[in-house]
């Protein structure tokens, strides 16, 4: 097939562009090493509320410290005579220490778990907010199944698994704290054995924890690929079973999940290692504070009734303090959690001009569109993919794009909206630089058709109306003007409020394409892009499509840009755009470019060889080619 020089250049410089810009679109997922920092606690502290974790703090202090007391109390109550003991003052204080302990602990625990649940819910919605806002760089970099991981597996855990786990290695820890005190209280001399335990302890937990933390980031980690295989399975399970290839993405998905397993399992592995340490230093605490006890009270050089009740804390110190040590450790390691949602919730937002207004009066007004030296790309580290582009476009015209594969035809469309990042040139709509509008003012007055339509769970009026401003007299008007009001008709008593499930699955492709035109439809907007709206529906479903959008006065009026499957579709448009390389190679009538012959025009070429869009030759299936002399071109 014939080749004009410019277009082969353009084909080299990109080619050798490619070469030196190798670099992969999806990005590997952040994983910190070494300790959960400082910043992680009080980011949690913080979403839980500074206030309300000083009083929760007070309350274990004061609650474990009143049951000291208590204990202390009682102790005191046994050692008077038994006239003295009749005195109610000892019932009293025994009653009222009792009483305080058991305020406190009910108090703490309810606004433990309640402060705990805002903090999940804080973390939500400013991680939610913060993806919500990112640039579109991010979601090219993030797989969807690595996004839905931090939203419903990490937020599982902050939301359910963290506050209990809190909660518990707290008190486990104010009743082994108590018991420690009370034993140094009783025998002073056992801090000679005290201290280098605790260097014992220390070491024995940051060893443990060195591997138990990374060991969850790896479980954690290793998890997004299974989620994003599942995602991708689902959604593409026809062509899977199409194509026979189900033992295939079988094993691929099983070797994911064997991934995620093997850190799962290390991970309990690692804590029967360190339960059998912890076991050995409280049992040498609890013998220390037994025999020691009983070496100095034999000469009467400690209080026996203190230590009885250091003794029965110690007892219960050889349960609790294993249980307190792990639990400490699953608490930073789920807090890992936190780490990674925090993450989320510093993620930069789209950029916005500095000194961004919106135009006085109506903008736009006729919807011209100038591109001068437009370069594009998705993200600082990736290639250019609009090199130089330069075309005009006048107000209320009706403009077809094409090009093959990778000529930039999407990204043209996206950079009008301001989707992706514009490192050169400028994008001029009715004489106004879009790098100066704000990002909401340009996207409310471009009206988007994609190829493959967004539809929600939810209501038909608020699939075709989401902002709810406009009244259902406008919504069933865009309903009839793209033929898709019998869905409202033969929904019965429902009518506009006739439910639309997951991904519109209960619709036809072509009434999730009529629903979606509706939407841009109520827009009333001067600028429409069609990306490939018609290229999944029906030729029948296109046809009646195509006269809709030339007689309505909506469309009529608009500037339209239309990114064509199918050659066919754009053959009424004054002008035609052709896209190779990232660069424009040939605008024009389409009559005048097919006159040029196919020794002079890619967009003759592409006709000639009943190609549609994509390159492919009229065989595969695609639109008829349009005639060379057909009087519509």
């Amino acid at each position: 097939r014939p080749r004009s020089g410019s277009r082969a250049r353009a084909r080299t410089e990109s080619s050798a562009a490619e070469a030196d810009n190798k670099v992969s679109l999806v990005r590997d997922e952040e994983r910190t090493m070494g300790t959960v920092r400082a910043r992680t606690y009080l980011r949690y502290a913080a979403s839980a509320g500074w206030l309300s974790t000083a009083i929760i703090a007070f309350l274990f202090l004061g609650g474990q410290a009143c049951a000291l007391l208590a204990d202390f109390s009682l102790k005191l109550w046994a050692e008077v005579s038994p006239a003295e003991q009749q005195d109610p003052v000892y019932f009293d204080r025994f009653l009222a220490f009792t009483a305080a302990t058991t305020a406190a602990g009910l108090i703490r625990a309810v606004m433990f778990f309640y402060v705990g649940l805002r903090a999940a819910t804080r973390l939500h919605d400013q991680a939610f907010r913060a993806v919500a806002q990112s640039p579109m760089s991010f979601f090219i970099s993030n797989p969807l199944g690595r996004i839905l991981n931090k939203f419903s597996s990490d937020l599982g855990q902050v939301d359910e698994q963290l506050p209990v786990g809190l909660f518990d290695a707290v008190t486990t820890f104010m009743l082994c704290l108590g018991s420690v005190v009370l034993a140094v209280i009783a025998i002073p001399w056992l801090l000679v054995v005290l201290v280098p335990l605790l260097v014992v302890l220390i070491q024995v937990r940051s060893y443990f924890l060195s591997s138990a933390r990374s060991l969850k980031r790896l479980e954690s980690i290793s998890k997004s690929p299974v989620f994003t295989a599942f995602s991708a399975n689902m959604s593409g399970r026809a062509t899977v079973r199409a194509f026979g290839a189900e033992p295939r993405v079988r094993a691929a998905f099983e070797t994911d999940l064997e991934a995620n397993g093997r850190a799962w399992l290390s991970w309990l592995f690692v804590n029967r290692w360190v339960g059998f340490r912890l076991d050995m230093i409280t049992f040498v605490l609890f013998a220390c504070v037994v025999f020691g006890g009983a070496a100095f009270g034999a000469y009467g050089l400690i209080d026996h009734g203190l230590l009885a009740i250091a003794i029965t804390y110690c007892i219960q110190l050889s349960g609790v303090f294993q249980f307190m040590i792990r639990l400490s450790a699953r608490v930073e390691t789920m807090m890992t959690s936190v780490e990674r949602l925090d993450f989320y919730c510093s993620l930069p937002p789209e950029p916005q001009p500095a000194a961004a207004k919106a135009p006085a009066g109506a903008w736009p007004a006729a919807g011209a569109i100038t591109l001068e030296g437009l370069r594009v790309r998705y993200r600082d580290d990736l290639p250019v993919v609009l090199r130089g582009l330069d075309l005009k476009i006048p107000g209320g015209s009706k403009v077809g794009v094409v090009g093959r594969t990778g000529s930039g035809k999407s990204s043209l469309m996206m950079a009008l909206c301001r989707l992706n990042e514009v490192c050169g040139g400028r994008i001029l709509i009715d004489g106004v630089d879009t790098a100066e509008l704000p990002l909401s003012v340009l996207r409310a007055n471009i009206g988007v058709i994609p190829q493959t339509p967004t539809l929600f769970v939810g209501s038909l009026r608020r699939n075709v109306d989401p902002t709810s401003r406009f009244s259902d007299v406008e919504i069933w008007e865009a309903l009839k003007d793209v033929g898709i009001d019998h869905v409202v008709a033969e929904a019965g008593d429902a009518g506009l409020d006739f439910q639309i499930e997951e991904h519109g699955h209960n619709l036809s492709v072509g009434e999730r394409q009529c629903v979606s035109m509706a939407r841009a439809l109520l827009l009333r907007a001067k600028i429409y892009i069609l990306d490939e709206a018609t290229a999944n529906i029906d030729y029948a479903t296109d046809a009646r499509l195509q006269k809709m959008m030339r007689k309505h006065p909506t469309f009529a009026g608009a500037t339209v840009l239309t990114v064509a499957h199918r050659l066919a579709t754009i053959r009424d448009s004054d002008l035609v755009a052709v896209l190779d390389a990232g660069k424009v190679v040939e605008s024009g009538k389409p009559g005048a470019l097919i006159a040029r012959g196919v020794a002079r025009s890619v967009f003759a070429q592409m006709v000639a060889a009943g190609e549609d869009n994509d390159g492919n030759g009229s065989g595969s299936g695609s639109a008829a080619p349009v005639p060379p002399t057909a009087p519509n071109v």
